[in-house]
């Protein structure tokens, strides 16, 4: 969409239409924001910062579903043996990094799908079966102080394969926006 007043081009997702207004509020420049986003390594933070946001509140609402509270922080520092402020840091770097491999590698591995929300679920499928893998080499590596989980993990894993797949479409959907740039119109006089 062009701003006809002034020439300047204004992005077309939501997301960024509202980063767009927080930036004229702050006297960022679109043309600053607009180079921000083409490059998705930049895309890929904002979208695994995003996504791990997402992927966090569901793991707080999973009681609110009938799953256990999942608390990837908390788990991480029990894991590991930090504090829970280390787990906090873990989470969102971790978050973040998936999502600069979402804009920067996985993208290409499946541009032939049109389909964001089906390239975020792929996407998020992987980071799934990705953190079940690594959760399993720490667990041998570096025993827990805590206690093993009691009773069924399939709620557990359901929960878990709930909140990657809506980090993994979150990621998808912020990671792969961009300023559509407006098409010049030809005027077409006809001799009459």
């Amino acid at each position: 969409m062009q701003n006809v007043l002034s020439g300047e081009i204004i992005p077309t997702s939501i997301f960024f239409k509202k980063i767009y207004l927080i930036c004229q509020g702050y006297r960022i420049s679109p043309t600053i924001l607009k180079k921000i986003m083409k490059h998705s390594f930049l895309k890929g933070l904002i979208g695994g910062f995003v996504g791990t946001v997402a992927i966090t509140i569901v793991g707080y609402l999973a009681p609110l579903m009938g799953l256990p509270k999942m608390s990837p922080p908390q788990m991480l520092s029990d894991m590991i043996g930090f504090s829970i402020a280390i787990g906090w840091i873990m989470h969102f770097m971790i978050g973040m990094f998936f999502g600069v491999i979402y804009a920067t590698l996985f993208i290409k591995a499946v541009r032939k799908i049109h389909s964001k929300v089906l390239k975020g679920t792929l996407y998020g499928i992987a980071v799934f079966v990705f953190a079940q893998i690594m959760i399993a080499l720490i667990s041998s590596i570096m025993p827990s102080q805590q206690p093993p989980p009691t009773g069924s993990m399939v709620p557990m894993m359901m929960g878990s394969i709930i909140g990657h797949l809506v980090f993994g479409i979150v990621t998808a959907l912020i990671a792969t926006s961009e300023y559509q740039y407006p098409r010049k119109q030809n005027l077409v006089t006809s001799k009459i």
